[in-house]
């Protein structure tokens, strides 16, 4: 059963840290087949996050943030 699909996003914006590849990819895949408008990030891997937000079905962008930095955190919200 997949609960996930019952939620509505759209209209939406999803920060996902670590979607250039692996886990945080498929996170943002979903994320915006089910509507949202997703923010992929990571703190390097700058072709392969691109890569991902134009790959997405809905409205994406790409930001380069190190999230174990406050001050990237607060440039990235």
């Amino acid at each position: 059963m997949d609960t996930v699909s019952n939620l509505e996003f759209a209209g939406k914006v999803a920060i996902v840290t670590g979607s250039s590849s692996g886990i945080g990819e498929a996170i943002a895949r979903r994320l915006s087949e089910l509507g949202a408008s997703v923010v992929v990030n990571s703190s390097s891997s700058v072709d392969a996050g691109e890569q991902v937000a134009r790959s997405l079905p809905n409205s994406s962008l790409y930001l380069q943030a190190d999230i174990s930095n406050q001050q990237s955190c607060q440039q990235l919200i």
